[in-house]
């Protein structure tokens, strides 16, 4: 019989594979805003599954992870029972590191699922309009992680990366799956 953490890393991984499917087939039909928005998805993957360690604590999953694992397998929904007795969301911007490069592809991504003059990315570019300080962090973080060389960033530039941007989430997500197996085999939080 499968146990519910079994049933959440299938999940995860059923939408990971199908998001990574369309994504390549979306980047070859030039489909970028999409591709975009499929990148918002699995960071939102990302986002709850690292959700699920309370690095602050140490090597360990939260105190709710049990609950958030049971109810996104079984109900669909991120919430937990919290001291009240009563059932809580957790709200993206509570699972959210701010700060790095995930808020900043989690807001760029936003204007890409939500409809926004984002939309328009082939007639005016939207990185033209953000601010400095913005552009400068992408460019940083773009260097960090995948070697951009650049000291200026258009949209032509993020579309060219973004296979590497989606790349980098789906190891996240995978390295991070690992890490609540193993803290789970130490543990035995979920049985």
């Amino acid at each position: 019989m499968i146990n519910i953490l079994e049933k959440f890393i299938k999940q995860v991984n059923a939408r990971s594979e199908e998001n990574k499917k369309s994504f390549d087939l979306l980047y070859e039909q030039k489909c970028y805003g999409v591709c975009i928005g499929i990148i918002r998805q699995e960071l939102d993957t990302l986002q709850r599954v690292n959700y699920l360690i309370d690095w602050e604590s140490g090597y360990q999953l939260r105190h709710n992870a049990f609950d958030l694992v049971k109810n996104s397998v079984q109900l669909g929904e991120w919430k937990f029972l919290n001291s009240k007795g009563k059932m809580q969301n957790v709200k993206d911007y509570e699972m959210l590191k701010r700060g790095g490069w995930e808020a900043i592809a989690y807001d760029f991504g936003c204007g890409l699922i939500h409809l926004s003059n984002k939309h328009l990315y082939r007639d005016f570019d939207p990185v033209i309009r953000m601010e400095k300080e913005e552009k400068e962090k992408i460019i940083g973080y773009l260097n960090f992680y995948h070697g951009f060389d650049k000291q200026e960033i258009n949209m032509n530039d993020i579309i060219e990366y973004l296979p590497k941007i989606y790349k980098k989430i789906y190891e996240n997500i995978e390295g991070l799956l690992e890490e609540i197996i193993s803290i789970n085999q130490e543990n035995k939080f979920f049985s």
